[in-house]
């Protein structure tokens, strides 16, 4: 099965909710493109067993003002590569 397949499976089962879009800093935290967002994704955490956040590494470094999380508010963070030396910190 694909990472993709695997999360699809995840979420019909309610076992997950997933978010697209955003941005990660790490001095931030995990970000919304919209303020509006951030509220349910909040709520959502928090209805979690389990928080994994899967960036891919180009979300890094940018910046928002809708903030949802601080990077250790998740349980994991998985992204397809590491991000250049101004966000390495991890």
């Amino acid at each position: 099965m694909t990472i993709r397949r695997d999360l699809d499976l995840l979420q019909s089962e309610g076992k997950i909710q997933r978010f697209h879009g955003g941005a990660v800093s790490h001095a931030k935290g995990a970000m919304a493109w919209s303020p509006v967002l951030v509220g349910a994704r909040q709520t959502a955490m928090s209805a979690a067993d389990k928080s994994v956040l899967l960036p891919d590494s180009a979300k890094f470094g940018y910046h928002s003002l809708a903030i949802f999380a601080a990077l250790d508010a998740f349980d994991e963070l998985i992204t397809d590569d590491r991000p250049d030396e101004s966000e390495a910190g991890v």
